[in-house]
């Protein structure tokens, strides 16, 4: 049995949703075989999840998108920054006032959750999400919230992304950018929602009721996919595109348990 197959021995898969079950989420398509994938895992029973950072659209459109494109997952098994942020709020800070610099999806999640969001005027919390609309005038006001005493939260880790605005499709900006130039002018530390920190990966196998170790993983980024289920205990399964030259040299915390071409080459090793 080759190292793959022993796949079969787990409860619950993960997966990452652009680049590994599509190519993007705003009006994109499947991604080959990957719609077979993950309805021949359920058919052995298997639990299946998603798990994303994106926020700039809400957990319910990004369940929603997913079904669409033909994939069966239920908005409960859908894990996205967005929706960790609205609950780690909620949890850790339940009283705070948010300015938030994101687009309406993470709005949406924060305020499913109750929490107070504010456009002006004093606040406890800066949560910054990926806004393709921000102006100067919102990230100087983050900025001078935090000089006040402000914690920055930064729901995700994006650098830069894949996606559709105003019937553009481009590369944009993500979230980390934004945080992050705030955090250099106000010399103020960053509280990351999103891989590769271990929160999302660890609400991911509670929620499925299954230990880490009965869990894998299934991303295509070493550094956000690999090593956030690596430091929650998952194994974890790198797709390589056919590109493996980002195995050489890489970090121990980024080293995947498997490796694999793609979905595709996947479900015909599994079930072909």
């Amino acid at each position: 049995m080759s190292a793959l197959k022993k796949l079969l021995a787990k409860k619950a898969f993960i997966f990452d949703v652009e680049g590994v079950l599509c190519d993007e989420i705003d009006d994109g398509k499947p991604l080959p075989s990957a719609i077979s994938f993950v309805k021949n895992l359920k058919e052995r029973g298997k639990k299946v999840a998603v798990l994303s950072n994106i926020s700039r659209k809400p957990r319910a459109v990004v369940s929603s998108r997913i079904r669409e494109m033909g994939f069966p997952f239920q908005e409960d098994m859908v894990f996205t920054a967005g929706a960790t942020a609205g609950l780690y709020v909620k949890n850790n800070y339940p009283h705070a006032k948010c300015f938030v610099i994101s687009e309406w999806g993470l709005r949406t999640d924060l305020e499913k959750q109750g929490i107070t969001l504010v456009n002006e005027g004093d606040a406890d919390l800066v949560l910054i999400g990926v806004d393709r609309r921000v102006t100067y005038a919102e990230l100087n006001h983050a900025a001078k919230l935090v000089l006040n005493g402000a914690k920055i939260i930064c729901i995700g880790t994006t650098m830069m992304f894949k996606g559709t605005f105003l019937g553009n499709e481009d590369m944009f900006l993500g979230e980390a950018p934004f945080a992050n130039a705030i955090s250099i002018a106000t010399k103020a530390p960053i509280t990351y929602i999103g891989k590769p920190y271990p929160a999302i990966f660890r609400q991911a196998v509670s929620s499925m009721k299954v230990k880490p170790k009965e869990a894998v993983m299934i991303g295509d980024t070493l550094a956000s996919d690999i090593e956030g289920a690596n430091s929650a205990g998952i194994d974890s399964l790198f797709l390589t595109k056919g590109n493996k030259g980002e195995l050489k040299k890489i970090a121990k915390e980024e080293k995947p348990t498997l490796v694999a071409k793609d979905l595709k080459k996947l479900n015909d090793i599994l079930f072909g």
